[in-house]
């Protein structure tokens, strides 16, 4: 409906709508009427980039519908052909992106190549991946990865102490009480990710 009336006062090449309806698509979970607005799209800014990447990476669309490739094809050409430089929160699409599709190594392999250093936002994903696919050396690059800025973000410290828990290390104690110490407080309720 909305998207129909935009067609119709002729809008539709109007760079920050066709954003929106991308937006809109993606938050409603029609990540193929997402891509049909990006790739109609005559011209692409970062927030078009990065509002489809989001989209893929929080329905996990790529891995499930098996568009992984095209997932890692839109970063490429992101990145390569349009010169955009990726934030923290593209990376942390990318790792998921990976990381659901099984492609644990591949994901650290981006983590690495990244020209800073990365977060939460990109660690968090990195460590659900490990713990999906039972990754556990992974696992110990994430942990200190996650541990060496202290993030701010409670879920986590609760991720990574689940973690430990499950394989029978006790380092949940350690990280509940880092957590303790740095007033971190898991809202009860929420996810422990994105």
């Amino acid at each position: 409906m909305i998207h129909g009336r935009i067609i119709r006062r002729g809008l539709d090449g109007n760079l920050a709508l066709s954003n929106v309806l991308i937006d809109m698509y993606s938050k409603c979970g029609n990540i193929a009427d997402s891509h049909q607005v990006f790739g109609g799209m005559s011209r692409r800014d970062l927030v078009s980039w990065t509002t489809m990447m989001i989209g893929y990476g929080t329905h996990g669309a790529c891995s499930h519908a098996g568009l992984v490739d095209e997932g890692l094809r839109y970063f490429k050409l992101m990145v390569g052909d349009y010169n955009i430089s990726p934030d923290q929160e593209i990376y942390g699409c990318e790792v998921d992106l990976l990381g659901r599709a099984g492609k644990v190594e591949e994901a650290y392999e981006l983590i690495e190549s990244m020209p800073f250093k990365p977060d939460e936002c990109v660690w968090g994903p990195f460590l659900g991946a490990c713990k999906a696919h039972r990754f556990p050396n992974s696992r110990k690059l994430a942990t200190h990865g996650i541990l060496d800025p202290r993030p701010n973000m409670a879920g986590t410290y609760v991720m990574l102490s689940n973690i430990y828990a499950a394989d029978g290390k006790w380092g949940v104690c350690k990280t509940r009480k880092l957590m303790k110490r740095m007033g971190n407080k898991k809202e009860t309720g929420r996810a422990g990710s994105r």
